[in-house]
């Protein structure tokens, strides 16, 4: 018969990823701080992401900001008059940038009634695109007589979007 008591489980903590330890017994005095046993449960606290080991190795749980091994960083735009420059610099702060697999950049109109897509397509003609990325930013371009070339997006002084990246850690 199982009895009430007051029981809690708590996760194993630490920087970095979880390892496989040398030996099967954590009291022999050779395992290290982020070894961890199969079934049980680590935790990152530089990215919050849970991993556990199973019999093949160590493997992410959740949790973090995960989405299938990708964590996104999201960078504001700041003030872009699309109107007068038709391409704007943002830095990323990411690293190693050779780890981002997909870029997302969303624009605010002056009137903030809505977020669009920057590489939307308005009538047949896409409004902008997504430039190159180096070690340190990324170039947003706005397309030369198109939607976001006109006095809906000339104002300063407020963000005008927002970049998403996708990478991994």
């Amino acid at each position: 018969m199982c009895k009430d008591e007051n029981v809690r489980i708590v996760i194993k903590q630490g920087s970095g990823v979880p390892t496989v330890p040398v030996s099967a017994d954590h009291r022999n005095g050779d395992w290290i701080a982020t070894d961890i046993y199969e079934g049980e449960q680590y935790q990152d606290t530089d990215t919050g992401i849970v991993y556990t080991r199973s019999s093949t190795g160590i493997e992410v749980v959740g949790g973090g900001n995960t989405g299938g091994g990708l964590i996104s960083t999201v960078v504001n735009i700041g003030d872009w008059d699309m109107d007068a420059n038709a391409n704007i610099f943002v830095t990323h702060g990411i690293t190693d940038y050779t780890k981002i697999k997909s870029i997302d950049v969303t624009i605010i109109p002056d009137a903030s009634t809505s977020i669009i897509p920057l590489t939307t397509a308005f009538s047949g003609t896409v409004a902008g695109a997504i430039g190159q990325t180096s070690s340190t930013q990324t170039t947003l371009y706005r397309t030369t007589g198109g939607s976001f070339d006109n006095v809906g997006y000339d104002s300063t002084g407020f963000n005008r979007g927002y970049v998403t990246y996708w990478h991994t850690v």
